[in-house]
């Protein structure tokens, strides 16, 4: 301050400086003798003196708020060096703590001290730069501190076609409205943004005024800072002329993806179809009010209009529109907002005539004489005078109003309106305009609307008549949100449920950092908004929402005033919900979701400047998150999976029954590389679980087939409407963001046919688990869950990494955890598995370990902490290696473009140069002059290519290569090359044309050869994903992808070919690949384990073989430990190092050697054998236990029927002979107890314990003699799940690290070289849809109507069922009480035949009862039954007669309780109707 003052002072006591150029005249130049080059440099220095004052001025506005700051008292929170430097550099301060009239003195204390300085330069005559500079810093600081309009964000968080808005309570919080629009924009950007906008409302003399910013997007451009930088601008004028709303204020905006027109601002959202207009206007307060207002409707719409009933037909959108001009814009939504225009009428007779001429007469077309504009106008005229005259003289019943009003207008408009009168269109009009005066306020018209319109519908309506109060909202088949933030002031709404946690504060450690709260001062996680709580309208049934800010009744319309109103927000606001169809959603507190510490919702997390960079390094942390969310037991995950498992466990018992209805078992769908993931996942659990029915497909091929009024054929594939039965068939979508329009509308579409529903995503909060909590209703004892989580959040990076990762990872746990249950519950049988308990455990150690490959590949640890390996390191050599390949056109441009410069301003090309050096004489040897230009000419024709040719012998690469864009070619397994290419597609998608990148993907093992060979030319790049071919189960795989490469390799042109790189853990380099990188194998480690040395072979002595299927093999909990022997085959008949220096050909021709040498001594072992183990020349026993329905039982067979010779006895063996002799092991057997007895066994083996020096070296030592190869064979299940679920897992990640060092390297070179002008950001394409919520590529506009009518379809189904089987009840007691009517009869007349009524009565008075001849009762009859005829009873004593009627009954009747159950089991075995053939 002390050197700003005597600056001031120093400034003012020299003399006087002479004008400037800038303010002197110009005829004054020549005067001054000034030459061009002078004026010039005086612009130049006019120029920094402004820039150089403008940032001293705005440094002590900045001051002036710190100062404030200090006298009263928060001189602790101020005086800080940040708030110094950023007021240096940044032009602003944090002053944390600072609330109330502290806060108001602080903000003001800016402008007042700016306008100090203004004054202060003017007085004492400074410069004009100077006294320009300050003018501008006070105008800035009216704006910011006086106005409430602040250009930019204060605040750090940025992210990536959707709805958004905000309503500002609180004035404190109007100075963060730049940064919630930011950060919403942002978000919601991930579902599209070519273009933006955002309307907002400021006062006028008529009423309120929209100011509509929109801007259309580059491609390489931040929609967030357009909209946000073009609605500063906009509103900073508004506020200029009309000023600034001093109560609440609302921004309601929209960012689209477009799909039915080009990208342009007439189709940029907010749309409006009619100009502001003024009208006049009756408002019902007190009493009626006649005034003048402004008219103007705006909306923002996500989804598709495609039709609208009008008169009970439907018109298509395009004939609509055709009937209004002038047309703003040829987009659907603009047809929404003409609509809206239309059906707003209430207190409007101009609006409400028209209305009515247009609803209220019937007609069957179009095509009908519109009255001009000017007819309505002398009819509104009319009708003000009649109502002003009816509400004059009618007592003020709005009812009674309402009828005189009609009465009154009938004669009036009959002949002005060329109607019949006769035939009632008169009448109708008059009756639908006035209802319309009256009720058709902003929420009644969008409920009519939406009862009218066909299509998809994320609606936000306001009008410059209501936007003072109100403001609605709609959503049907389109997603909204709202959150309420109580204690911040602020209403948030958006397409994207993300987008409404801009104003919360996040409690996550590792994504948030730690917030000081700005109310109290408290430092810590969260504390901000603990009252924030989320309300997610019905997309499904449709739901209409009314948020009112204002006093008295939020609406007045006859058809709304009856719906509940629910108070929000500490009561200053109100909402009022209108549910279309679909019934009721409940309790409405029960449907609001709590923000602030819920455990299941995720904040936002905060900006990086390389997203991309930081989701691969997110990787091992996720990963290891979840694990130990599964580890834990009763997580989520664990909990969502044990319902999975038992809806899979019911489908598993009905094979077993034999009861199966032949429905598909398990339905995975999804899109894109969730698909991708989805599909392998399918292949693993078909490979696991072979006799289940798994299939799978795009959620768009379903959504085409059952989502459409007419179905979309799938051509070319194998499925259509009548090809897979879906009757409680489980569902699994896997959708990261859990918005993507195709999986959210199956995950509807479906529930017609099934209740069993999951779905994988980021975080439990999506709207597809909105949508299957609705479905699925939790009770207080029976929590259903049916969403697994990834917990990795919001991911704005559209080049996805981390959550494909995660999503493969919750999969794999999954696939354990069902193998697991599937053997605990003894269904191996029923599912076909041929694993065993040993494979999960192998499964589980390799899994384990994966965390390990994960750090050392990614570079960073478990805790998101960099720790470089050699790995990590050489993946992103190879990356910026292959950089240089795509950089070396824009480096060859720079290396020509400095050439030219210098040859030609020095006027001496290169070879003119050497011969003038040389001595050579231009003027007397003129002809060598000539010729050597003609080679300077050749290498400005072919500058390009020498400075190619330079840089790749500098950097020593190959010659021959193609000078042009390179191609790049992913080979691998299906879902990691489909994966990676999207990603590699996506990194360049932003790229300039000089450094682009075509990138394909192929399989190796399939068709790399066929389709990608003919596209090899010189520089093509390779980048190929190799099995670990070690192992035998994928030795043949690497083969294949080996034979590709090399064939890829070897077509060569002018001796050069194709560069390729390999990625995998054989450590062996093709001799044609250019590179190889080699992955850590750390199934070592893993090998070293703890392991029973008791055999699992069970051999009996004397000759006897036990072999155990299976599903016995699962009742030896750990007995067996099966790794992988293969390996260790090899380097123990080869050497150690012969598995690291071998091909995969050379490793596969290794292993065929020992399977033929194995077969040759096992047929040698079985003629042996059989010559001295038969047993008086009958026949070897082979007993096996047989665990099939709920025995074990023991089968005796011969070695023909086994095909197997002898063995050696273990020391353990002669346990199980005792049991089996003891008699403990007999015949029939139950399952539990026969656990028990392999439990004790289990048991005593676990008593002697030893180290293993490989995977399964106890196994092969006990089971001495057995062929090599069934042990081997015996892991094949277990090497290819590794392979599917490990190895190809971290292959995938290999390609993100490599590549995205190549991408990072190409984004970076450019604002490097051209001082930051040109730059892009490869963590988003040029469509900018992270999440595909469009609904593209099949419509959405029938999945609405499909589903409801499915769902009425189901339910009339269910009804149906209901009554049949009453119906079928009903009939089977009537025809049993008919049968033993009829036999009591019979009874009776038999009875009267063989007794006289003497003995009837004895007997009756010997059993305690009351008998005669009309009421035999059951006496004689039980006596028949019991096969006592009545001559018998005739001649016998009444003691014998009484005792042989009290015996017992005979088994063979049934009690009536019996004939009751049988009754109710027949019933329930009635066939239920199926919702799938529906």
């Amino acid at each position: 301050m002390a050197a700003f003052q005597s600056y001031f002072h120093s400034s003012s006591t020299a003399p006087k400086a002479p004008e400037s150029f800038l303010f002197d005249d110009f005829t004054k130049e020549n005067v001054h003798g000034q030459t061009a080059y002078h004026r010039l440099c005086t612009l130049l220095g006019e120029m920094i003196s402004f820039s150089s004052f403008y940032t001293l001025f705005l440094a002590l506005h900045e001051a002036f708020h710190l100062l404030a700051a200090a006298l009263v008292g928060l001189a602790h929170r101020s005086l800080r060096i940040s708030n110094f430097v950023d007021a240096l550099l940044h032009q602003r301060v944090t002053i944390k703590g600072a609330e109330g009239w502290r806060s108001t003195l602080i903000r003001h204390a800016g402008w007042i001290g700016s306008m100090a300085v203004t004054l202060v330069v003017c007085a004492r005559g400074f410069s004009g730069s100077c006294k320009i500079a300050a003018f501008f810093t006070l105008i800035d600081s009216l704006c910011s501190d006086l106005l409430g309009i602040h250009h930019g964000s204060a605040s750090d968080e940025v992210f990536h076609c959707g709805n958004f808005g905000i309503i500002i309570f609180d004035k404190e919080k109007r100075g963060q409205v730049y940064s919630f629009l930011k950060t919403m924009v942002r978000i919601t950007m991930m579902r599209g943004a070519q273009s933006g906008g955002i309307v907002t409302y400021v006062p006028k003399k008529d009423g309120l005024k929209g100011i509509r910013s929109r801007v259309v997007n580059g491609k390489r451009t931040d929609l967030s800072e357009l909209v946000t930088s073009k609605l500063w601008h906009d509103q900073l004028w508004a506020s200029l002329r009309y000023g600034l709303r001093d109560d609440v204020r609302v921004y309601a905006g929209h960012t689209r993806f477009a799909t039915s027109s080009k990208a342009s601002l007439d189709g940029t959202h907010p749309h409006q179809w009619t100009p502001a207009a003024d009208y006049t206007f009756w408002e019902d307060k007190t009493s009626w009010m006649k005034t003048t207002k402004n008219v103007e409707v705006y909306i923002c719409h996500n989804g598709d209009f495609d039709a609208l009933e009008l008169g009970g037909s439907t018109y298509p959108l395009e004939d609509i529109m055709e009937c209004y001009h002038p047309c703003p814009s040829t987009v659907d939504s603009a047809g929404v907002a003409g609509v809206m225009d239309v059906m707003r009428t209430q207190g409007l007779w101009f609006h409400s005539l028209r209305f009515g001429f247009l609803f209220g007469p019937e007609r069957t077309s179009l095509k009908y004489e519109v009255p001009p504009k000017e007819a309505f106008v002398s009819l509104a005229r009319i009708a003000d005078d009649v109502f002003q005259k009816t509400v004059q003289t009618a007592k003020m019943d709005r009812r009674i109003l309402r009828q005189e009003v009609k009465s009154n207008l009938v004669e009036a408009f009959g002949q002005i309106l060329g109607l019949n009168a006769e035939s009632g269109d008169v009448n109708r009009l008059v009756n639908t305009a006035v209802d319309a005066f009256f009720d058709q306020d902003l929420f009644q018209a969008t409920r009519f609307f939406l009862s009218r319109a066909k299509g998809s519908f994320g609606l936000c309506v306001s009008c410059s008549l209501d936007s003072h109060r109100q403001i609605v909202l709609a959503a049907r088949g389109q997603t909204i949100s709202l959150a309420f933030y109580p204690n911040s002031g602020v209403v948030l709404w958006g397409s994207e449920q993300a987008a409404v946690k801009a104003a919360l504060v996040g409690d996550s450690k590792h994504f948030v950092a730690v917030h000081e709260c700005s109310r109290c001062g408290y430092e810590g996680a969260g504390h901000e908004d603990d009252g924030a709580v989320r309300l997610d309208l019905d997309d499904l049934g449709g739901e209409v929402c009314l948020v009112d800010w204002g006093t008295g009744k939020a609406t007045r319309s006859a058809m709304t005033e009856e719906l509940p109103v629910h108070q929000l927000m500490d009561n200053k606001l109100t909402i009022t919900l209108s549910q279309e169809t679909l019934g009721k959603l409940g309790i409405f507190k029960k449907r609001l979701v709590r923000l602030h510490d819920n455990p299941l919702i995720k904040p936002l997390p905060p900006v990086y400047p390389d997203p991309v960079g930081k989701d691969i390094a997110d990787i091992p942390y996720v990963l290891n998150k979840i694990q130990q969310d599964w580890d834990e037991g009763n997580s989520v995950n664990c909990v969502t999976s044990w319902w999975f498992s038992r809806e899979l466990i019911k489908r598993l018992k009905r094979y077993e029954a034999g009861t199966h209805d032949g429905s598909i078992d398990v339905l995975l769908t999804g899109c894109e590389v969730s698909l991708w993931v989805a599909e392998q996942f399918a292949s693993d659990l078909a490979q696991v679980f072979p006799r289940i029915s798994v299939r799978v497909i795009s959620s768009n091929k379903l959504l085409g087939l059952f989502g459409q009024e007419f179905a979309v054929p799938q051509t070319g594939h194998q499925f259509n409407e009548e090809s897979w039965k879906l009757t409680n068939t489980i569902v699994l979508i896997v959708s990261h963001s859990g918005g993507t329009f195709g999986s959210l509308a199956v995950a509807n579409l479906l529930r017609a046919y099934t209740e069993v529903i999951f779905v994988v995503a980021s975080e439990s909060d999506t709207q597809i688990g909105k949508q299957l909590r609705q479905l699925n209703p939790a009770g207080m004892w029976d929590f259903k869950c049916s969403t697994f989580s990834t917990e990795v959040g919001i991911r704005p990076a559209e080049p996805c990494t981390v959550s494909v990762v995660a999503s493969h990872q919750l999969l794999t746990q999954l696939l354990i955890y069902l193998m697991k249950k599937v053997q605990l519950d003894g269904m191996e049988e029923a599912s076909g598995g041929k694993y065993t308990v040993e494979d999960v455990k192998v499964l589980e150690e390799l899994h384990a370990e994966n965390f390990t490959a994960m750090e050392d590949i990614v570079g960073y640890d478990r805790n998101g902490i960099a720790c470089p390996t050699y790995t990590s390191e050489e993946l992103k050599k190879r990356g910026r290696y292959w950089s240089l390949h795509v950089l070396e056109v824009p480096m060859s441009w720079m290396l020509s473009f400095c050439y030219i410069l210098g040859t030609l301003v020095s006027s001496y090309p290169l070879l003119i140069g050497i011969a003038g050096a040389c001595g050579l004489d231009r003027s007397r040897q003129w002809w060598a002059t000539y010729i050597i230009n003609v080679f300077d000419s050749l290498i400005y024709i072919f500058l390009p290519q020498w400075t190619i040719l330079l840089l790749r012998l500098l950097q020593g690469r190959p010659l021959k290569h193609r000078m042009t864009s390179r191609s790049l070619v992913i080979a691998d397994i299906p879902w990691v090359a489909q994966s990676v290419e999207a990603y590699v597609s996506k990194l360049f998608a932003c790229a300039y044309s000089a450094t682009s990148l075509n990138v394909y993907s192929a399989n190796p093992s399939d068709h790399l050869v066929h389709r990608m060979t003919h596209r090899v030319v010189r520089g093509c790049l390779l980048a190929c994903g190799r099995p670990d071919g070690r192992l035998i189960a994928l030795t043949s795989a690497e083969a294949s992808a080996c034979l590709s490469v090399n064939q890829a390799s070897s077509i060569q042109s002018i001796g050069s070919t194709c560069e390729s790189l390999t990625i995998g853990h054989n450590p062996y380099k093709l001799s044609l690949s250019a590179h190889a990188v080699f992955l850590k194998s750390f199934r070592k480690q893993a090998s070293r384990c703890r392991c029973p040395s008791l055999s699992l072979s069970l051999f009996l002595s004397s000759g006897v073989h036990v072999l155990c299927s299976l599903s016995c093999f699962s009742s030896f909990a750990g007995l067996l430990l099966l790794f992988f022997i293969c390996e260790h085959a090899l380097q123990r008949e080869f050497g150690k190092d012969f598995l690291n220096k071998s091909s995969s050909g050379v490793i596969l021709g290794a292993y065929s050697n020992i399977k033929k040498r194995n077969m040759r001594r096992r047929k040698k072992s079985v003629i042996d054998d059989t010559e001295t183990t038969k047993m008086d020349g009958t026949v070897t026993s082979h007993v096996s236990l047989n665990q099939g329905g709920n025995d074990c039982s023991i089968s005796i067979r011969s070695p023909e029927e086994t095909g197997h010779g002898l063995m050696d006895v273990s020391e353990h063996t002669h346990e199980l002979v005792e049991l089996m002799n003891e008699g403990k092991l007999h015949r029939k057997k139950s399952k539990k107890e026969m656990k028990s007895l392999l439990g004790e066994l289990h048991n005593k083996s676990m008593r002697v314990l030893m180290e293993e020096n490989y995977y399964g070296e106890l196994l092969e030592k006990e089971m001495e003699g057995t062929p090599l190869m069934e042990l081997v064979n015996s892991q094949t299940v277990a090497m290819r799940l590794y392979e599917s679920r490990i190895a190809s897992m971290q292959r995938c990640v290999a390609f993100y690290v490599m590549f995205h060092t190549l991408g990072k390297r190409v984004q970076d070179f450019w604002p490097s070289v051209s001082l930051g002008y040109l730059r892009y950001d490869m963590s988003r394409t040029h469509s900018i849809m992270r999440i595909a919520t469009t609904a593209s590529p099949v419509s959405g506009a029938e999945v609405r109507d499909i589903t409801i009518e499915l769902e009425q379809k189901r339910r009339i189904a269910h009804s149906r069922t209901l009554l049949s089987r009453y119906l079928e009840k009903r009939k089977l007691r009537l025809q049993r009480e008919k049968e033993r009517a009829r036999m009591e009869e019979e009874t009776r007349k038999k009875l009267l035949s063989h007794f006289d009524p003497e003995q009837i009565s004895m007997l009756g008075k010997l059993m305690g009862t009351q008998l005669n001849t009309a009421d035999p009762s059951m006496v004689v009859l039980q006596a028949i039954v019991d096969g006592k005829k009545p001559g018998d009873l005739k001649d016998a004593a009444p003691e014998e007669v009484a005792s042989s009627l009290q015996e017992p009954a005979s088994p063979d009747i049934q009690p009536v309780e019996v004939e009751e159950e049988d009754e109710r089991r027949a019933a329930a075995e009635l066939p239920l109707a199926e919702s799938s053939e529906v």
